[in-house]
């Protein structure tokens, strides 16, 4: 079994931007691997997963501006458990999640169910006080910043030391 994932990557000039909002602490567990999940699909079988990969060969969308904005948090019973940057949810990474999300449904795979709330993780957060988070996202409110998304691509996510590590199985190129 392997676990599945679609995404867009962050181009390295994007990603040195991204490094001005790293938080620091000892309840912080920075993402290595910035990136925009367009769906999870979890844990498939090896026959599965080829299929998946040979069928988002099909995913027909044209290139577009990704807008990058501001900074929030994700909660869990009131906690906070997740540090990312926001993403503007426009015209073309819609259309590109809704095809990806056709393709797959067409082999059978059972799609998450939640809004898509499209987001860089930039860390983990294990109790941060509620002074310093107020801080960090007050300093970082205005923060934007923007690529041209040309390609998506297929990961596999393992845990590794309570890690997840990120292997790139095949890019998908987007029309230009």
């Amino acid at each position: 079994m392997v676990r599945l994932f679609t995404a867009l990557d962050i181009p390295d000039n994007t990603r040195l931007e991204l490094a001005r909002l790293r938080p620091g602490g000892d309840f912080v567990v920075l993402q290595e691997h910035p990136h925009i999940t367009l769906h999870y699909i979890g844990l498939v079988s090896p026959a599965l997963a080829l299929d998946i990969t040979r069928a988002l060969n099909d995913i027909s969308v044209s290139a577009f501006r990704q807008q990058i904005e501001g900074v929030g948090v994700f909660t869990r019973n009131k906690e906070p458990y997740t540090l990312w940057a926001g993403c503007e949810p426009g015209e073309g990474l819609l259309a590109l999640h809704g095809a990806i999300a056709r393709c797959l449904e067409e082999l059978g795979v059972s799609l998450e169910s939640r809004l898509f709330t499209p987001h860089i993780t930039l860390a983990r957060l294990k109790r941060p006080s509620k002074n310093w988070l107020n801080a960090y996202t007050l300093e970082h409110a205005d923060f934007h910043s923007h690529f041209c998304a040309k390609r998506f691509a297929l990961f596999a996510s393992e845990a590794v030391n309570q890690q997840s590590v990120y292997r790139t199985l095949q890019e998908y190129e987007l029309e230009q």
